[in-house]
């Protein structure tokens, strides 16, 4: 028998606790930690070409939030968004959880819409050189990622509750993000 699985955001949403529209945030004022790889220009947050690893880590630290962006990248080029980190200094997925981004990850659990560590993507992810749209919902112990509104991964683990988020890059080639957009309790 199939058990029919209700996706957290639409129990939260339900609930009200996300009920508020979500606050538009500027990454280019996050800290830059890392290789400062990244420009900014007509609300749109890009990196590389360019063979460097740098992050865009939050100023804030947060506990429950939804985060929405979009994402646009090439082949060849490591991202992620980095939740719930720990040190705002110390970005990698043993400090944080990971939500990937990289669609020719060599090891393939581990590809777009996996939670590093943790969780393999549910649905297999497709984003080259398209704009993705990307949710991700942390509530109590329960993380959720979907792209494109597919739950991609679910986890739960109150490993940490709280915490700085970050994009990254890690790559050669074109990485952009946009729209990106925090609503919290």
């Amino acid at each position: 028998m199939k058990k029919s699985v209700l996706a957290l955001g639409a129990v939260l949403a339900a609930a009200g606790v996300f009920a508020g529209s979500a606050a538009g945030v500027d990454p280019s004022e996050w800290d830059r930690i890392g290789e400062d790889v990244w420009s900014h220009a007509d609300g749109v947050i890009e990196a590389g070409p360019v063979e460097a690893t740098g992050f865009l880590v939050s100023p804030q630290v947060y506990g429950d939030f939804r985060l929405s962006l979009e994402y646009w990248v090439e082949d060849h080029t490591n991202s992620g968004i980095y939740i719930r980190c720990s040190s705002s200094k110390e970005i990698n997925p043993d400090t944080c959880y990971e939500v990937n981004i990289w669609d020719s990850h060599p090891n393939q659990p581990s590809r777009t819409g996996s939670i590093v560590k943790f969780v393999e993507p549910a649905v297999k992810i497709d984003g080259l050189e398209r704009w993705v749209r990307v949710e991700v919902i942390a509530a109590g112990d329960r993380i959720e990622a979907r792209f494109d509104d597919k739950v991609t991964a679910v986890l739960n683990s109150d490993r940490s509750l709280g915490g700085n988020i970050a994009l990254q890059y890690a790559g050669k080639n074109v990485l952009k993000f946009r729209n990106v957009a925090i609503d919290v309790r």
